[in-house]
This record gives structure tokens, C-alpha cells and sequence, in this order.
């Protein structure tokens, strides 16, 4: 399944451009996604369970959402970027996009 539309009822209050791309190479599982995310920053300094607390995993129906909480591993102005992976395709950046995640539906292209 490559995914084609993601639709959202409500847009956070961000201002674009917003860059929306299936991760390359594919990426297929949470954890690939969750090293994905933390391989952007140097968290070598940092203890483990402030690591561990800046990553936020929420299961919908549509598939997994990966957070990663920039403000608490000391990044200014912080933020939130946001790694979608759906059922059966691979991971999506949607960056710092934030979108009702209820709301989202993923569609298959054909």
C-alpha cells in the first residue's frame, strides 16, 4: 500500500509551508520510526528517561503516530514533529504538522 490522501478536519494553528513525504528508505516499524526521529538530535548528553518521555506513541485506526516533543530534550522554540505509519504502508513525515489524528484517514493509492 503506498499511501495517497491523508485528509484532516482540523489544522493546528502552525503556519506553513508544510512538508508532507514518505520516509526514504521505507520505514515499516514503530521503533525504526521512533529511531528515525531521535537520530534529528544529539541526545547524548541527556538521561534516558528524558529521552524516552519526549517520544509519544498513540495508536488510531488508520495506524501509529510517533511524536517527538522537542521542548523537553532542551531544543528552542521546541515544537512537535509528528511521523505517521500506517497500516500496511510506510511511515509519512508530516514534520510539525498538527492535525485532528482522529480525523485522519489514510487512502491507498490504486
Amino acid at each position: 500500500m503506498t499511501p495517497e490522501l491523508i485528509e484532516g478536519a482540523y489544522f493546528s494553528y502552525t503556519e506553513g509551508p508544510h512538508l508532507i513525504e514518505i520516509l526514504s528508505p521505507h520505514i515499516y516499524v514503530e521503533n525504526e520510526v521512533v529511531e528515525h526521529l531521535l537520530s534529528k538530535s544529539d541526545t547524548s548528553g541527556l538521561p534516558e528517561n528524558i529521552v524516552k518521555g519526549a517520544v509519544q506513541i498513540a495508536h488510531f485506526s488508520w495506524g501509529t503516530l510517533v511524536s517527538l516533543n522537542w521542548g523537553l530534550l532542551g531544543y528552542a522554540p521546541g515544537g512537535v514533529e509528528y511521523c505517521l505509519l500506517p497500516i500496511g504502508g510506510p511511515a509519512i513525515s508530516v514534520g510539525h504538522l498538527r492535525l485532528d489524528w482522529t480525523g485522519v484517514h489514510i487512502r491507498p493509492s490504486t
